[in-house]
């Protein structure tokens, strides 16, 4: 599935305050959470027909690869009334009500969504035919925590801290599930099928290393994380690695030998040369197209002013994925799809803080992405056509 980042991000306009009624006007408390959005695009829908409204809808299920529009409950005091075109910045100033959260409470997910207010009550009215649904994003969702959240209940695989988080929804359809951490680390794989159900994932380059013939690992901080596993850390990532006790407990054959430092197997050719630098690169710092290579600090960086969901502002150094060097300390992330393979390193990142001004920290990606506005596409059609939000 391509995901349709445009729609995503104008329902994140909507996220506001908790409880049914809508917020004043004037002061309405501490901000806790703001994400801007623009409607570039109506489909087969008069302008002006109804008011249009953008609001979150909250999946109590958790379950975004099967969602029952019917059952989605909106965060009504977060609905904002739109016209076309527009830009909007939604600013969020209370948590969800618990009705909006999964069952345990622990955690929320909510979808962003366009309806059309035909009755003009100021809220989504379920039931109608046809459905006053008439778009909404298949890309980006909020996530929401009460509080820390340890990897294994969290819909990401990774800890949460306590607020709100803007991920990519397509990062979020498969988890959190029951699972086995039984995996086998190491093995030689071609896809995270061949890696166990759940965690566990195949990758070939990465943490500084090329890994030959794919090898099957989980990352650190993760549900199977446990001290006793042998493990390749980075300062902002890391690997679960295959135990060993010499070079015989490895794939020799294909390159693999024991290292005596981490008690885990990986390649015998050692890591990239500069992986240890990041390969010279400044990872997410801004630059040119034209001076990349003193901007970034490598010739072999690539300067990124935009990509398929948009813009850079002030262009952002990274890394080819298929580069000889693989660095030690970034990110792989797809700049086509986020669920496709990825196409180049970024800056890595486990908080807004740690990302530059303009981009924020994804949730589940762990990589700094552009804070612009995210665009909304309408399409009249839109309920009957929707299909799910994973492989849809």
């Amino acid at each position: 599935m391509a995901p349709v980042r445009t729609l995503l991000g104008m329902a994140l306009l909507a996220l506001g305050a908790c409880g049914d009624a809508l917020t004043p006007e004037g002061y309405r408390g501490e901000e806790l959470f703001s994400v801007k959005g623009q409607v570039v695009q109506f489909q087969n829908l008069q302008p002006g027909s109804a008011a249009l409204r953008i609001g979150v809808f909250w999946v109590p299920d958790g379950r975004v690869e099967a969602v029952d529009l019917d059952m989605l409950v909106e965060q009504r005091s977060a609905s904002v009334e739109v016209a076309f075109p527009a830009t909007f910045d939604v600013r969020i100033f209370q948590p969800p009500s618990p009705e909006m959260l999964v069952a345990s409470g622990e955690y929320g997910i909510g979808l962003l969504l366009v309806y059309e207010d035909r009755d003009g009550n100021g809220r989504f009215t379920p039931g109608l035919t046809p459905s006053e649904l008439v778009g909404g994003s298949d890309d980006t969702a909020v996530i929401y925590a009460p509080r820390a959240l340890d990897a294994a209940r969290s819909p990401t695989w990774r800890a949460l801290e306590p607020g709100f988080q803007r991920s990519n929804v397509g990062l979020l359809c498969f988890g959190p599930i029951d699972q086995t951490c039984d995996l086998p680390y190491g093995a030689a794989c071609t896809d995270d099928f061949d890696c166990g159900f759940g965690e566990g994932i195949c990758v070939t380059r990465a943490a500084g290393y090329t890994f030959d013939g794919g090898y099957c690992t989980a990352p650190l901080g993760g549900v199977c994380d446990a001290p006793s596993l042998p493990r390749l850390a980075t300062e902002s990532s890391g690997l679960l690695l295959a135990a060993c006790a010499s070079d015989a407990d490895c794939r020799v054959e294909e390159g693999y030998a024991c290292d005596t430092a981490s008690g885990g197997c990986l390649p015998a050719a050692g890591p990239s040369t500069d992986a240890a630098s990041n390969c010279g690169i400044a990872f997410g710092a801004p630059c040119d197209p034209s001076t990349a290579a003193s901007d970034c600090g490598s010739a072999s960086a690539e300067c990124i002013m935009r990509d398929s969901f948009g813009s850079y502002p002030d262009g952002y150094c990274a890394l080819a994925f298929a580069s000889t060097c693989v660095p030690a300390d970034a990110s792989p992330y797809s700049t086509q799809d986020p669920e496709s393979e990825p196409t180049h390193w970024f800056a890595a990142c486990e908080s807004d803080a740690t990302c530059r001004s303009g981009y924020f920290c994804d949730g589940v990606a762990r990589v700094c992405v552009p804070d612009s506005p995210a665009s909304l596409y309408i399409d009249s059609a839109f309920k009957d056509s929707f299909g799910g939000w994973c492989g849809n």
